[in-house]
């Protein structure tokens, strides 16, 4: 039998092993090995959390003509070279992820986790996704990157950065590999292809739709997403995900944080494929203006100050100076 004084040292010890593991619980860290703070908001999500834990989905289909038109620069678009009229995704919806969320409450303060720590890899620091661990393996990308996949209906994958941005953000935090990440992301996308509601803006490409009638086709699982010409940009879809596989299940309804930009318009637009505008001859307020290299080629511009340092582009504004300390470059 150990002595009273041994039997007080081993309950102290005890107590306070208790509380270090009460003190982890509390602060979020739901028993992971992780070396560096979570950074959870309601807003930005839950950065570096542990993966597998997570109660629901949102799918997000894209359509592809009006993101590209957004991407317009100097007269051209990052897809021009593969974005023509009859390529598929300038009327069928396109693929742009699937999203663990939490729910009901939220964990940590926040409404999803991102960039997360588990099986896979320790993401936190992948926003953005420059470190080769971020990347998307180059097996993974044989695998989807073909003409039945990505380059069909996820040409921002193929051809962009999308690809590695929605396995470190949002592809770490299942706790899956990439492949299966990446396949249960298509299995998805092509179940909710068929509801009614995608079959019907499928329908509608080039015209306008009252968006009374397109919310009606996806009653309130979807939330409807648009640019500021009332321009269908998103359409975001929440599912239940399985308790035990985290499969994503039915849909049900969205709820208090589904996106508000098509409120404000009676009608969608649901456009065909569009040229980009010419390249800027001048430069206005809140407006890029010609690309350039030096401040000297801004002059020959009506309306150019400079060459702003991080656009390289013509600008209206002069630069910002603050008296006691050096000039900023806007």
């Amino acid at each position: 039998m150990p002595s009273e004084c041994a039997l007080h040292s081993l309950i102290r010890a005890t107590f306070i092993g208790v509380l270090a593991c009460v003190s982890l619980v509390l602060h979020g860290c739901g028993g992971s090995d992780v070396s560096h703070p979570l950074v959870c908001s309601r807003v930005e999500g839950c950065n570096g959390a542990d993966s597998g834990h997570f109660q629901r989905w949102v799918f997000a289909f894209m359509w592809q003509p009006t993101w590209s038109f957004d991407e317009c620069l100097d007269g051209s678009t990052p897809l021009a070279p593969w974005l023509k009229n009859d390529t598929f995704a300038v009327t069928h919806l396109s693929l742009h992820g699937l999203w663990p969320e939490y729910y009901p409450q939220g964990r940590n303060g926040s409404l999803w986790p991102q960039y997360c720590v588990g099986p896979a890899g320790d993401f936190h620091n992948c926003n953005p996704p420059k470190a080769a661990d971020c990347q998307v393996s180059a097996s993974t990308v044989a695998q989807f990157n073909t003409t039945d996949l990505w380059q069909s209906s996820g040409m921002e994958y193929a051809w962009g950065t999308l690809a590695a941005h929605q396995w470190s953000k949002h592809g770490s935090c299942t706790g899956w590999n990439e492949s299966h990440f990446f396949q249960v992301t298509y299995d998805t996308y092509d179940r909710l292809r068929r509801t009614s509601g995608a079959k019907a803006i499928e329908a509608a490409a080039g015209t306008d739709v009252p968006r009374s009638s397109m919310q009606k086709g996806f009653g309130k699982s979807a939330a409807l997403v648009c640019d500021d010409d009332c321009q269908l940009s998103e359409v975001w879809i929440m599912l239940e995900a399985d308790p035990e596989t985290h499969l994503p299940l039915g849909e049900v309804p969205y709820g208090d944080s589904a996106p508000k930009s098509c409120m404000p318009c009676k009608d969608i637009k649901v456009p065909g494929l569009r040229a980009c505008p010419p390249p800027a001859t001048s430069c206005k307020p809140f407006s890029m203006g010609p690309p350039c290299e030096s401040d000297a080629e801004c002059k020959h511009f009506a309306g150019c100050k400079r060459c702003a340092f991080t656009s390289k582009h013509c600008t209206d504004v002069e630069e910002d100076y603050d008296p006691g300390s050096s000039s900023t470059f806007l």
